[in-house]
Parts: structure tokens; C-alpha cells; sequence
């Protein structure tokens, strides 16, 4: 996410705050209460999409605002309409378009979401252009934003030009040369003046100026004359970034490190780097080969995640996160991601919007994506837990003292829960779907009839909708979208879903108890055979019959 994006939503929110503020002010006194003037509470709602598990899709992102207006303006409601068992797409449409109805004068609500484009399919960009936005009323305000020029367009003319930030309208050229260009200590920004005016007239996003700021800054500038995209002048820095560190021979392994961190799903941390460059035999063999007895230098990668000066590593590409409980590195914006794959033939049409020649692109698409394929086989072993490495990944949940409760010096009594493998619980069914046809059986075996991923999913969310949006999500494998194992596992888990939101444990009982006349069938071989052993192993393993109904977070 770029720095300027945020700084825009900032501005923005207050200017609504101060809008509702001075208007409270002149709103004047109620007739029978001379002491009490009306107050305005404006409501706030902000998502960043691709930020978490519950930002990544559609519905979720639709169910988390509707919920938080309801929470607000009407929380009476919020258990009737039961928002983390409500799976389809038709409801959360029709709710959201209830907490649309909300808002008064009194309360106004401003709903910002950042990053409109990182919806994951991209499929639901679209198809957010058909949300009932028709009901925003004077009272309701929509903030959008998006590192995609076409995407910005696209929702202005439907919703308003008001309603995405763009630097169209925002200041003049001047302003923004001389605030920002040259306050930054950009030396080619007065030579490539009119190169850079005529830029930004065409490309109106936030994340544009800042990467046209780091352009000015490289020394290099002139490299980058007939630049006309954000995509295109961020695939040149990256391949510049690359010849800086190829100079440095172990540094050049690290690169290979980062494809890996491109082709996550919310990127990784340092210990699974680290995993990985072990299992990875070129990098492997680069350190080996290295004055360091193939030991991992951990202060080169540091240089290489964090270094800005002249483009001699990733930093203005790379931030930090907290997700899934874990810290990781992750790209700022996904078409800095989407630059280093095409700089090194590991892109597809598919990542880009900026791709014009689709015939091009579609002769190409099948060799990138055979290469990107070699590492994501990789992640998808490391995250199965069948490579052995520093980083264990073998179970989802593990049980766990959660708290004690004391009398002096003694324990009076403990309460067992379970940690949850949350990172697995995210890449794994990414690196399957992204393996495609090739790994339908694993991916069916291991997730779709894993009673052990169900539950650590459910357990973890205490959502049935989010359960069911991992599931749809490894619909995007065509061969899946009219699998009968599947869609019967679906419509079960749709059936369940207010029973498993009062009691998630009950999950295992549940299957077992509807499926086990499929016991030993061959028309549902995993439903009848995979499934039910995982339920039995479950139960051997963990005794999870026997947990208590609440199970501590």
C-alpha cells in the first residue's frame, strides 16, 4: 500500500468529519429541548482489501461493513441477521443494502475502501460494480481507491467522480511538483518536467506519483522516456533493482528468494524465507558456494528486503504486516508483485490489466505459468508439510494450555484449546489452486475432505461463511466447479451453517453423522472414505468429543 494512498484517505476522512461537525453546528436546537442541541456522529468504516483472510473476497468484505453499520445505527439486529453464517451471495447483497438504508442525518456513515483491486478474483472487482450503490443517499458517503487507472475510471463514472481518489481535481501539477517532486530531492524532476506533467495527466493514481518519485530518484531516469504505465515503470525499476544486485554474488540468490514472496498468497515471513531457501536447490547451492560454509546470511537478506539507496534492494517495494498472527514481508502494492514476476517470465496476462497484445500474451501465458508452477510445486510440499525444514507445517491445530487460573503459588485449573496453523490455513489452498488440474486430488484429499482443515478453518474464524469462502475459492480450478464431492460438501456445510456458528464443535459429529452412509462408496470415494478416516483419526488424536463447548481464542 502506498504511502500516498493512505495519505489521501487520511485527508478525506477528516474533511467528512469536519463536514459532519460544522453542520452540527447549524443544525439548531430542538424546539422542546432548548439545552440539548442535536449532535452529529458520523460513523467511519475503513477496509483494506488484501490486508487479511477477511478483506480477500467479496462477501466477507460486504458482510464486515454491513455489520459494522448494523453494530452501530441498529445492534438489536446484528444477532437476528446472524452475519457469520450468512453464505449467500444473494443475502449478503440484500443485507448490505439494508445497512445502506441506515444512516441519518444525525448519523451519517462514510464507508472507505482501500484497494478496491486486490479482491481476490479479480472476477469480483466487477462484479462490486453492481452492488445496489443506487441507495446512497445523502447521508451515506463512498470513498474508493485503487492503484488501477482503468479501475478508477470505471467507478467514477458509475458512482461519482467524488467517489475515488485519484490526483485528477486533487491540486495542480505545480503543487505537486513542488510539494512532493521537489521536496523529495528528485535531480531529474526539472529535466523530465514535461515528461512527468504529461504522466501524471494520464495516469491519475496515487501510487503512480509514488513510483515515479522513486523513477526521479534512481540517477537513472532517462532509462524510463517512453514509460507511459505504472505497470511498465515498475517492471524497468525492478529489473534495475536486479542488475544492482547481481554485482553480489550471494545477494543474486536472494532474488530467487523473493519470486517465492511474489508468488504467495499474503507473502511470507523471514523464517519461512529461510525455509525455503533451504529447500530450494539453487539457492542452495549459490550459498554453498559462498564464503559462508552455506549458511543463510541473514544480514544480506535484510539488505536486500530493506535497502532504497540507488535501487540496490527491494525497500520501496517491500513493507511489513502483521497477518495470520505472524509478521511478514509482503509487497506494498500487488503491481509492484506483479512487476518482478514479469521481469524475470514468471508473469501472465492474467496478473496484468496493462497487457495489450492478447494474442501475445496468450502464446506466453502457458510457458510463465510451467515456470511459476516449479515454485509453487515447492510452497505447495513446504506447506503440506512434506519437506522437512525449519518451519514445521505437518498439523493445523496442536491442543494447548490457553490460561491458568492461581491460588498463591498453585494452579487451580487449566483450559485446553488449540493453536491454529493460520498460515497453512492460508497458503495451502492458494499453492493447490494455483497448481491447477495437477493437484485436484491433493487438493480435494487434503482440504475439501480433511475434517482436520475444516475444523481448524471454523474454529479459527467461528464463521461458516468464511469456511465456505475458503471452499468456493478452490472452485477457480475449472474441473472443480461442477464436482458432485464438492457441491455435496457445500450444500451440507450451507445447511449446517447456523449450527455450526452456535457450536463448532460439533463440525466432526455433524459430517460423520450425514455422511457415513457413504462409508466404503465408490460413486464418493473421498467423501465416504478420506473424510470419515479424518474424523476418526481427529477424534484418536485429539479427543475432540470431549472439549468443552467454548473454546478460548
Amino acid at each position: 500500500m502506498s504511502i500516498s494512498i493512505s495519505f489521501l484517505e487520511r485527508v478525506s476522512l477528516g474533511c467528512f468529519q469536519r463536514e459532519a461537525e460544522n453542520m452540527a453546528e447549524d443544525s439548531g436546537v430542538d424546539a422542546w429541548n432548548s439545552l440539548k442541541p442535536k449532535v452529529r456522529r458520523p460513523i467511519c468504516v475503513m477496509r483494506r482489501v488484501g490486508c487479511s483472510q477477511s478483506s480477500l473476497h467479496l462477501q466477507t468484505l460486504l458482510l464486515g461493513i454491513s455489520e459494522q453499520i448494523f453494530g452501530e445505527l441498529q445492534p438489536s439486529r446484528c444477532q437476528e441477521i446472524e452475519f457469520a453464517s450468512t453464505c449467500e451471495y444473494a443475502e449478503v447483497v440484500k443485507v448490505f443494502a439494508q445497512a445502506l438504508a441506515l444512516p441519518t442525518e444525525n448519523r451519517p456513515v462514510c464507508i472507505i475502501i482501500d484497494d478496491i483491486h486486490n479482491l481476490f478474483p479479480h472476477t469480483q472487482v466487477s462484479l462490486f460494480q453492481w452492488l445496489p450503490f443506487h441507495l446512497l443517499s445523502a447521508h451515506v458517503k463512498l470513498l474508493l481507491s485503487t492503484n488501477l487507472h482503468s479501475h478508477g475510471t470505471n467507478f467514477g463514472s458509475l458512482f461519482g467522480p467524488e467517489t475515488v481518489v485519484t490526483l485528477r481535481g486533487f491540486c495542480q501539477f505545480s503543487s505537486v511538483h513542488r510539494m512532493y517532486l521537489a521536496s523529495q530531492l528528485c535531480p531529474e524532476s526539472d529535466k523530465w518536467h514535461d515528461f512527468v506533467e504529461q504522466s501524471l495527466e494520464l495516469n491519475s493514481t496515487p501510487l503512480y506519483l509514488h513510483t515515479l518519485r522513486i523513477a526521479l530518484n534512481s540517477g537513472r531516469f532517462s532509462t524510463f522516456n517512453a514509460v507511459a504505465s505504472t505497470q511498465e515503470l515498475s517492471v524497468k525499476l525492478m529489473r534495475l533493482v536486479q542488475e544492482a544486485l547481481a554485482k553480489d554474488y550471494v545477494k543474486s540468490a536472494f532474488v530467487r528468494l523473493l519470486h517465492y514472496l511474489a508468488l504467495s498468497r499474503m507473502g511470507l515471513s523471514v523464517k519461512e524465507m529461510c525455509a525455503l531457501a533451504e529447500l530450494d536447490s539453487e539457492i542452495k547451492a549459490t550459498l554453498s558456494s559462498s564464503l559462508d560454509g552455506g549458511r543463510l546470511p541473514l544480514g544480506k537478506l535484510l539488505q536486500v528486503l530493506t535497502q532504497k539507496d540507488q535501487l540496490r534492494g527491494f525497500g520501496h517495494f517491500l513493507t511489513v504486516a502483521r497477518v495470520d498472527g505472524k509478521v511478514i514481508w509482503r509487497f506494498t502494492a500487488d503491481c509492484y508483485r506483479t512487476a518482478l514476476l514479469q521481469s524475470v517470465g514468471l508473469g501472465t496476462a492474467a496478473d496484468s490489466e496493462y497487457s495489450q497484445n492478447e494474442e501475445e500474451n496468450f502464446l506466453n501465458s502457458a510457458q510463465t505459468t510451467l515456470k511459476a508452477q516449479q515454485y509453487h510445486a515447492l510452497m505447495l510440499e513446504f506447506w503440506s508439510g512434506k519437506l522437512k525444514s525449519s518451519v514445521r507445517n505437518d498439523t493445523l491445530f496442536w491442543p494447548c494450555l490457553k490460561h491458568s487460573l492461581h491460588a498463591g503459588n498453585y494452579p487451580v485449573s487449566t483450559a485446553q484449546g488449540y493453536n491454529i496453523n493460520r498460515r497453512k490455513l492460508t497458503e495451502l489452498p492458494f499453492q493447490h489452486v494455483k497448481m491447477g488440474s495437477s493437484s485436484i486430488r491433493s487438493l480435494l484429499a487434503n482440504i475439501i475432505c480433511s475434517v482436520d482443515f475444516l475444523y481448524a478453518k471454523l474454529e479459527l474464524t467461528k464463521s461458516p461463511n468464511e469456511l465456505l469462502a475458503s471452499i468456493y475459492f478452490c472452485r477457480l480450478i475449472p474441473e472443480l466447479r461442477s464436482h458432485p464431492e464438492m457441491d455435496m460438501m457445500l450444500l451440507l456445510l450451507r445447511q449446517l451453517s447456523e449450527r455450526l456458528q452456535a457450536d463448532p464443535i460439533s463440525l466432526p459429529a455433524e459430517l460423520a453423522g450425514r455422511l457415513g452412509h457413504l462409508a466404503g462408496s465408490d460413486d464418493n470415494s473421498l467423501l465416504g472414505t478420506q473424510l470419515l478416516l479424518s474424523i476418526d483419526r481427529l477424534i484418536l488424536k485429539s479427543s475432540v468429543k470431549y472439549l468443552p463447548n467454548s473454546i478460548p481464542a
